[in-house]
């Protein structure tokens, strides 16, 4: 991809002189647009064969040792072993499988749960199994079919919501829209990148580098700049649009400065990007991906704006991973009963999935409580699971409990 944006660079650059800005955006849009798709390809036809390795390490919780047998050509999702283990886990490669003998392999296998990382093209076979599929990142939207009146009034909208919006009018916030190359170098230098430092830290996460956001510029992109009452900014998005659509694609808050949040650094670019695509006549409002679990930080925090969980072909986030736990239990089981999660059916609707350790647990009430809790548009369903049932091998009277 790199490369590819290199090419463009060079081929830009010669100046508008040599080539017309309309040249220049569609031939920037061509290169990325094709790019994305080549390395989608790529991907795919490389996993046709996967490595196959032993992931151990110790429990978060419990200090218990904990074995995975890992089925990917990428490294241990770094978001689950966080979750998962209190340090770094070992991880040693033991072989190759094909795709397809991916369920032969499940049934051979000994250790204390089975993790499949791969494209969403091979999800069938992880269905096969009747695996526990879900998607690497979640989009959300916001349909804007409320007038932006609707998130002001405090008989509309959550607390917390109503909460913020008091945040940004106190602090006096307005917004600006630029596409000026100075701006946007200030808010990729300024504003993304320590704020993707100051969540992330040391671990590896790929940011693209300043060239890419400096040609989204001629593919359309423009920048959505937070001002305080001193007209300096505090926090940005970066969004491309289409009649129909906004996307926000990358954000940031000054400095990296978390403090600005319970300023509302944050909640003004959602709030200002609402009215923005109001304005404008834009139905819907993108505001990019998030980790599939309920308890997520992020999630919540979109969520609590009115935002739905959407369907992807898988050119957005096109990775899924599969998780099979053998019916004869396993140290995995408190982890998923405190980290529900969004996964996706045979037809690619989005359930939401719970655990328990007993079927007398999953109560009407209880399920009651977990749905005013959890309840997201575009989650077609719940459903709950017990071990106990799961344990005596009644995988399809697990699988229907709703």
């Amino acid at each position: 991809m790199e490369s590819l944006i290199s090419f463009a660079d060079r081929v830009i650059s010669l100046g508008s002189k040599v080539h017309p800005i309309w040249l220049r955006k569609w031939f920037f849009s061509f290169v990325l647009t094709f790019g994305l798709y080549l390395k989608r390809v790529v991907k795919i036809v490389k996993q046709v064969r996967l490595n196959v390795s032993l992931v151990q390490g110790r429990d978060k919780r419990t200090g218990k040792w904990i074995y995975i047998t890992l089925v990917s050509n990428d490294p241990f999702p770094r978001f689950l072993s966080y979750k998962l283990f209190s340090q770094k886990p070992s991880i040693k490669q033991t072989g190759k499988v094909f795709v397809g003998n991916i369920p032969r392999l499940i049934t051979a296998s000994s250790t204390d749960t089975f993790l499949v990382s791969c494209d969403r093209f091979y999800k069938r076979f992880l269905h096969k199994k009747r695996m526990l599929v879900f998607p690497v990142m979640v989009d959300m939207v916001l349909e804007t079919t409320q007038p932006v009146q609707f998130f002001v009034q405090k008989k509309y909208v959550s607390h917390s919501v109503y909460t913020d919006i008091q945040i940004i009018k106190k602090f006096d916030y307005s917004f600006k829209i630029s596409n000026d190359i100075e701006k946007i170098h200030m808010f990729y230098h300024s504003m993304y990148l320590p704020m993707i430092q100051k969540r992330h830290g040391d671990h590896l996460l790929y940011t693209p580098p300043f060239v890419f956001l400096k040609y989204l510029k001629e593919a359309g992109y423009k920048l959505l700049l937070i001002m305080d009452n001193t007209d300096a900014p505090v926090s940005g998005v970066y969004f491309h649009e289409t009649p129909k659509e906004m996307f926000i694609r990358y954000a940031g808050i000054l400095n990296g400065d978390m403090s600005l949040m319970n300023k509302g650094a944050s909640a003004a670019y959602y709030y200002y990007s609402i009215l923005y695509a109001e304005d404008k006549g834009i139905e819907k409002v993108n505001v990019g991906g998030v980790r599939p679990f309920f308890g997520d930080g992020v999630f919540q925090y979109k969520r609590k704006w009115g935002l739905k969980v959407v369907k992807t072909d898988g050119a957005g986030y096109p990775e899924i991973c599969g998780l099979y736990i053998p019916p004869c239990g396993s140290p995995l089981e408190q982890f998923l009963i405190d980290n529900p999660f969004i996964g996706v059916d045979e037809k690619n609707n989005h359930v939401g999935y719970f655990f328990f350790i007993e079927r007398e647990q999953i109560t009407i009430e209880q399920k009651k409580m977990l749905h005013e809790k959890y309840a997201t548009p575009g989650i077609e369903k719940f459903q709950f699971i017990s071990f106990d049932e799961y344990c005596g091998g009644k995988i399809e009277k697990m699988r229907s409990v709703i």
